[in-house]
Formats: structure tokens, sequence, C-alpha cells
């Protein structure tokens, strides 16, 4: 979803597998192959990807910022996620009080997040800072 959205244009199909859990018959393996030819995708110390794995907020954001081809600021010694969640903080992607390290993301979610790369994207200014709280269609 965050390739398509990103209009990303895939590199040509790879025919060996570009992870060893990932089939060369599979669905998924010209966009996880791709992703990796591109260097958006590097799976885990293991060496696996995990297709089947479900994904958290912070390894879609961070798939998401790749695919988007937004820059964040990094220091050396600082875990990998903490310039995620600073960048997505402070531009008001995602709200840190939202989601922990853990923190399973839902296609709605995924779908809220693709939407909000997007539009950071095209205006590059923090987006508004709103909840919709109770609210449905503008009433209480």
């Amino acid at each position: 979803m965050l390739l398509k959205s990103a209009e990303v244009k895939l590199p040509e199909t790879q025919t060996e597998p570009c992870f060893p859990d990932v089939a060369v018959d599979a669905w998924y393996h010209p966009y996880i192959c791709g992703a990796s030819t591109l260097g958006m995708a590097h799976g885990f110390e293991s060496g696996k990807f995990g297709p089947n794995d479900t994904v958290t907020a912070l390894e879609a954001l961070a798939f998401g910022i790749k695919a988007f081809d937004l820059k964040i600021e990094k220091e050396e010694k600082q875990p990998w996620y903490v310039p995620l969640r600073a960048f997505a903080d402070t531009n008001h992607i995602l709200a840190t009080h939202g989601y922990t390290l853990a923190t399973k993301i839902s296609r709605a979610k995924t779908a809220e997040l693709i939407v909000d790369l997007k539009s950071y994207k095209s205006s590059k200014t923090p987006l508004e800072n709103k909840s919709n709280g109770c609210a449905v269609n503008g009433n209480l």
C-alpha cells in the first residue's frame, strides 16, 4: 500500500528470493524485493523479512518515511525509532501518546498514516493538530 501510494517505481522483478522467507512466486515478492533493492526494506537481523508478521506503527512509519522519500534528522547513538517518533509527533503525523514501541498497526491506521505522509510530503509543513474526539460528522 505504501509503495503504490508513494508512486514508487519498482525495479525489474528478481528471479531469486531477496529474503529466505519471501518466495519468488508470492504476490508480494516484487514489492518486498523492489523495496529491498531500493534500500527501503532491510529485514531483520536474522536475515528474514517476516512477510506474514504483524507490523508495528513504528515499522510502518519507518517504511512510509522511506517510501515517500522524507528526510529526518538522526543522531548516531539514538535507537532507530527515536527520530521517527520525533518527526511524526512534531509534524502531527502520529501522536506519540497513541502508540508504544510494540503497538501493532491496523489497516485503518495504515491508511491514515499514508494520507498523512502524502499530505506532509506535498505541504512540507506540520499537519493540522486536531482531534475528532467524540464528534461524528461534526456533531457530538
